[in-house]
C-alpha cells in the first residue's frame, strides 16, 4: 500500500538523522554539514546572496578535503590500500580540494 511506502521512506529519512549516534565517526562530516545548512538557511533569509556564503562553501570544501585526506592516508597506514597510482591520485584530490577552499574563503575575505 502506499501508506507502506511513506512510511519505509519517513523510516529511512530520520535514519540519516540517527546514524551519527550509532557511528561517531559520522560526526566528522555530519556536524560541517548542518552548521552549514542552518547557517545557510538563516542568513540566506535575512541576507541574501553574498561573499558570506561563498566563504561557507570554501570552509565546506577545506573540510571535505580534509576527511579525503584523513580516510585515504587512515586506509594507507592501516594496510588497506598500498601506495599505487591510484593513492596518489586521491591524495591530489584531496589537496587541489583543500587548495580551491582555501582560495575561496581568502577572495571571499578580501572582497567582503
Amino acid at each position: 500500500m502506499a501508506i507502506d511506502i511513506i512510511w519505509d521512506l519517513l523510516g529511512r529519512w530520520a535514519a540519516l538523522f540517527a546514524a551519527p549516534i550509532k557511528d561517531f565517526n559520522m560526526l566528522w562530516i555530519v556536524i560541517p554539514l548542518y552548521l552549514n545548512w542552518i547557517f545557510t538557511e538563516f542568513y540566506q533569509e535575512k541576507k541574501g546572496t553574498s561573499f558570506g556564503n561563498a566563504i561557507a562553501n570554501g570552509v565546506t570544501l577545506l573540510w571535505v578535503g580534509a576527511d579525503w585526506g584523513k580516510t585515504t592516508v587512515g586506509l594507507f597506514t592501516s594496510g588497506a590500500i598500498g601506495f599505487d597510482s591510484a593513492f596518489a591520485i586521491k591524495l591530489l584530490v584531496a589537496f587541489l580540494t583543500l587548495g580551491y577552499g582555501l582560495l575561496i574563503i581568502i577572495l571571499g575575505i578580501k572582497v567582503s
